[in-house]
C-alpha cells in the first residue's frame, strides 16, 4: 500500500534577479514527500538546497528572489498561488523549519520561552501572558502557552526546563540552542519538519543526540522530515529517499539504499567516494576527489552543468543538457553517460 503524499514539488524554479544577472538558484526541481518519510537533499554548498526549503516555506526575499515557475502542492493545495494570509497559517503550524544557525535565528532580546510560546499563541490559540504580568515570572510560567513551551524543552532533552525556559539564547550552549530550535519547530506538531543543516555546527556526540531525537519525534508524531545537509553520514542514518542536487538541479533521485549501494551519477559517485572509510584496505591511499569548483551561477557551463568536473563526460555532455530520466531500476537520473560499474561507463 502506497503511503499518503503530503508534499509534491513540481518543476520548481526560483531565480534571483541581481544587478550582475539572473541567478537560477533552483532550476526545475521536483520531488515528493510521503507521510512518515524522511527525504534527504544533499549536495555541495551553493547547489540550491536551502533556497528549495525557503521556497517551500514562501520565505524567499522579494526582490531580488522570485518563484518563477512550478507548484508546491501541500495536500493538493498550491502554496505558490496561495494568499500569504493562508500561507502564514500553515507555516510554523503544519510545516515547520529548523534554520541553519540557531544563534542568528533566535532573537537575542527575548527568552527562549517567549519565542516558543509565540507560535503556540498564534497557531493554537493558547493563552500567553499580557502586559500585566510581563515582569512576573510566576504568572508568565503559569500561562498555557508557557507550560507547553516548558513541556517542549523537556521533550527535546533539555535538563531543568522550568529554569531554562527563562534563559536568553546567549546563556545556552550550541547544542541547547539547537534543541530550542527543534522545540520551537515541533511545538505545534507539524506534519512536515524541514531541517536545514540542523547538526552542522555541533560536535559529533551532540549531533548523534539530535539525530536520535529527530527520529524519536518522527516515530512519536508520524511526521515527515526534509533533511537538508552536505553530510552523507547524517543522510545514511536518517533518510528513506535522497535527492542529490548540483547547480540548482536534481541530478539523482532515488532510495537511500540505491544511492549508497549503486550510485549512477558521477557527481553522486564522487561525493560518496570522497569520504574516508574504516574498511579501506590501503590506509595510505589518497581519497578520490571531485576536481574543480562549483561553477558561478552567473556563468553556468553549456550542456551538462557538471561536465567540466566529470570523469565520465563525453562530447554530448558539452553540447546538450540531459533531462531528468526515469531509469530501469526506478531511480531518476540526469546524465548522458551514467556509471554502470564501479567508477566506469
Amino acid at each position: 500500500m502506497e503511503k499518503e503524499v503530503i508534499l509534491d514539488v513540481k518543476n520548481l524554479k526560483t531565480y534571483f534577479y541581481m544587478s550582475d544577472g539572473v541567478v537560477p538558484a533552483v532550476d526545475d526541481v521536483s520531488f515528493t514527500v510521503h507521510k512518515g518519510e524522511t527525504l534527504g537533499i544533499v549536495g555541495e554548498s551553493g547547489c540550491g538546497k536551502s533556497v528549495t526549503s525557503l521556497s517551500i516555506m514562501r520565505l524567499i526575499p522579494q526582490p531580488p528572489g522570485k518563484i518563477v515557475n512550478g507548484q508546491i502542492l501541500y495536500h493538493g493545495d498550491d502554496l505558490v498561488k496561495m494568499p500569504m494570509r493562508k500561507v502564514r497559517q500553515i507555516r510554523g503550524s503544519n510545516i515547520s523549519m529548523i534554520f541553519q544557525e540557531p544563534m542568528t535565528s533566535l532573537n537575542p532580546v527575548f527568552m527562549v520561552g517567549d519565542q516558543i510560546a509565540e507560535s503556540l499563541t498564534l497557531h493554537q490559540g493558547l493563552k500567553g501572558y499580557s502586559w500585566r504580568n510581563w515582569f512576573s515570572r510566576i504568572k508568565r510560567l503559569d500561562t498555557p502557552a508557557w507550560r507547553r513551551a516548558t513541556e517542549m524543552l523537556k521533550l527535546v532533552g533539555i535538563p531543568d526546563p522550568e529554569k531554562r525556559v527563562l534563559n536568553y539564547p546567549h546563556q545556552m550552549s550550541g547544542g541547547m540552542r539547537q534543541r530550542v530550535m527543534i522545540a520551537m519547530a515541533m511545538a505545534c506538531n507539524p506534519e512536515i519538519l524541514i531541517a536545514d543543516e540542523a547538526t552542522t555546527a555541533l560536535d559529533v556526540t551532540i549531533q548523534a543526540q539530535i539525530l536520535e531525537l529527530m527520529k524519536d519525534l518522527r516515530r512519536r508524531f508520524g511526521m515527515s522530515i526534509i533533511l537538508i545537509t552536505h553530510n552523507l553520514a547524517v543522510v545514511a542514518e536518517m533518510a528513506d529517499t535522497i535527492a542529490v542536487m548540483y547547480a540548482g538541479k536534481i541530478v539523482e533521485y532515488t532510495t537511500a539504499n540505491q544511492i549508497f549501494k549503486d550510485p549512477r551519477h558521477p557527481y553522486t559517485w564522487g561525493l560518496l567516494h570522497s569520504i574516508p572509510r574504516v574498511d579501506q584496505e590501503k590506509k595510505d591511499e589518497k581519497l578520490p576527489t571531485i576536481e574543480g569548483m562549483v561553477p558561478s551561477p552567473y556563468n553556468l557551463p553549456v550542456g551538462c552543468k557538471f561536465h567540466p568536473r566529470c570523469f565520465n563526460a563525453g562530447q554530448k555532455c558539452r553540447e546538450e543538457e540531459p533531462p531528468l530520466q526515469t531509469m530501469e531500476d526506478g531511480r531518476k537520473l540526469r546524465c548522458w553517460f551514467p556509471i554502470t560499474k564501479e567508477g566506469g561507463k
